[in-house]
Parts: C-alpha cells; structure tokens; sequence
C-alpha cells in the first residue's frame, strides 16, 4: 500500500458515523432550515427524500458529505458533514464557504417536486400525459396499487428493485399495465 493510499485510507477512517453525524445536526436544526419533526426519520438534510431506514440515523442509506471539502482544509468534524442523498450530494457546491453551502442545503427544493416530475415523466413515456385527469388509472392507484408493491410469497411478484430502491418507472408501469389490463376486460 502507498503512502498516499495509507493516508487517503485514514482519513476516511476518522470520518464520523452517520448518527454522530446525526446527533450533532440535532442541536443545530435551524442552521438547514430542519424543524424537528422533519427530523424524527431519517432524510436527506437537503432536499428531503427518506432514507428508507427503519427510523434510524445510524443506519441510514444517506452519505456523508462535507460542508468544507478535504481539499480545502475541511476537517473531519462532525459539524463539518451534511447527511446526504446521491442526488443532493453529487449536486452539492464544493467550496471553502460553510455559509454558503448551508443556504444551498436550505433553499434546495423539497424531494417531493422531483418525485412528482419523475412519476409524471414516467406516464408520460408510457403514453399518459395526462395520467392525474384519467379515471381509469387513479381507480388503478388509489383502489389497487399496495397489492401491485406486494411481497406477498404467495403471489406471482412481478417486479424488481434498482439496488434497494423501486424505480418510478417500475411503479408507474405496474399501474398501466394493470390499467390496461382491467381496460381489455371492459372494466
């Protein structure tokens, strides 16, 4: 091993777990514009989107992002690491002005506006536009869509994950085929 790859190596050792990190944030909510509700489970401190933990912080799907990079004398702190998602943390401004980037954390849109626009998008490629005004397809949503999520080991499952996750593309084309399944049969 290198020395350079010794050194890399240690450094992430001495970055602190999730729920240190966590535990920290807890006491400084007001800082990201948290209330502590929103705090109570597991999210992305940026835009919101759960970690789909079972309420806990220390095992958590976040990452672990620095406020003031490496590269640019950002310690290891704590106080100096964001909790979090891909999307927010590949998004993140990596500049030595911790103000700054706690004003991005703040004033980063609600995960929720990025969910609707990819289930839109996801109708949308499936040919409905309009999938909020048809009936047929929020019958679908509304009276059958647990049973089409199930894992149920007694029915046939027929659909998988991306990693842990269950893309908007899978949900989505769940319900249209089903949509189109129950329209053949004049239902």
């Amino acid at each position: 091993m290198s020395e350079g790859s010794f050194q890399s190596n240690h450094k992430r050792l001495n970055t602190p777990s999730t729920g240190t990190i966590a535990r920290h944030w807890e006491d400084h909510l007001n800082e990201l514009g948290i209330s502590p509700s929103d705090f109570e489970t597991p999210n992305c401190f940026a835009c919101g989107k759960s970690s789909y933990s079972k309420k806990s912080w220390s095992n958590c799907r976040m990452q672990r992002c620095h406020i003031i990079p490496r590269a640019l004398g950002g310690s290891s702190s704590a106080g100096n690491f964001l909790l979090l998602c891909n999307s927010c943390h590949e998004a993140a401004p990596d500049i030595n002005d911790r103000e700054l980037v706690l004003r991005w954390v703040r004033e980063r849109k609600i995960h929720i506006f990025y969910e609707l626009r990819a289930i839109d998008d996801a109708f949308e490629q499936f040919g409905y536009p309009d999938w909020q005004n048809h009936e047929g397809v929020r019958e679908i949503i509304n009276s059958k869509f647990p049973d089409l999520l199930s894992t149920d080991p007694t029915k046939e499952k027929q659909w998988s994950t991306h990693g842990s996750e269950v893309s908007h593309s899978t949900w989505v084309a769940l319900v249209v085929q089903e949509f189109e399944i129950a329209s053949l049969r004049g239902h």
